[in-house]
């Protein structure tokens, strides 16, 4: 078995962002404000139990947030896209070559080498693996980049000192 896997990801504009909204929305800040959220409705249902009449401003408030997330949705959905679009290196063709001591990250114009001592986890999904570097940054790569090594990679990762979280396929 080969010590080192190498990829060629690629990186489409939609499914970056369909990516980079999934590590936002499953961000502690956002699961905090849906726990707000779910508070103001548990108060304003108390309230409505309690006292058939309600203050109009209490009663607006659970639409607020509802609104204000809806709204955080696209302007975090364009704040990502002028992002991506703005980022040079994801127009480059990149490779990534990973081994049980690092990863290097590899463009035409730039090399950058990552210790995984720099990493607290990988996290895998349906379609992507995240590496964390601390709770809101993540370097994002499609499953179905590493073709035929899937089983290689975290295999090769368990053996890092990252916190892997895969999924039993």
């Amino acid at each position: 078995m080969n010590n080192k896997i190498t990829i060629h990801p690629t990186f489409p504009l939609d499914e970056t962002i369909k990516a980079q909204l999934k590590l936002y929305f499953t961000s502690w800040s956002f699961k905090r404000m849906l726990i707000y959220l779910v508070i103001m409705l548990v108060i304003l249902g108390i309230n409505v139990f309690k006292n058939k009449n309600i203050d109009p401003f209490i009663a607006l408030g659970p639409l607020f947030i509802l609104i204000l997330v809806v709204v955080l949705y696209f302007l975090t959905r364009n704040r990502i896209k002028k992002a991506i679009l703005a980022n040079p290196r994801l127009k480059e063709k990149i490779t990534f070559t990973f081994s049980k001591d690092a990863f290097i990250e590899k463009g035409e114009t730039f090399e950058v080498h990552h210790e995984w001592s720099e990493y607290q986890k990988i996290k895998e999904t349906k379609d992507y693996f995240f590496l964390y570097a601390n709770t809101k940054s993540a370097i994002i790569l499609k499953k179905e980049d590493f073709k035929n090594q899937l089983s290689h990679f975290k295999k090769l990762t368990l053996k890092t000192p990252i916190k892997a979280n895969f999924k039993l396929v």
